[in-house]
């Protein structure tokens, strides 16, 4: 009695095509790097950064002017 629809998959050699070599495991492991899909993501928080110092830095200025 089968366990589930695929059970008899399980046990096959893995195919290979001679016109079609395996890939490189360098470059099969770089198709799951993350992307940059956030791109200039990291410039637009370090301005942000930037400015609220600045902010911060004027904001200390003006308490002890007064």
């Amino acid at each position: 009695m089968k366990k589930n629809e695929y059970e008899d998959l399980l046990d096959l050699e893995h195919p290979t095509f001679p016109n079609h070599p395996p890939m490189p495991v360098k470059d099969r492991a770089a198709q799951f790097q993350p992307f940059a899909a956030l791109d200039g993501f990291e410039a637009a928080i370090e301005q942000a950064r930037e400015e609220f110092e600045r902010l911060q830095e004027e904001t200390e200025h003006e308490k002890e002017e007064y």
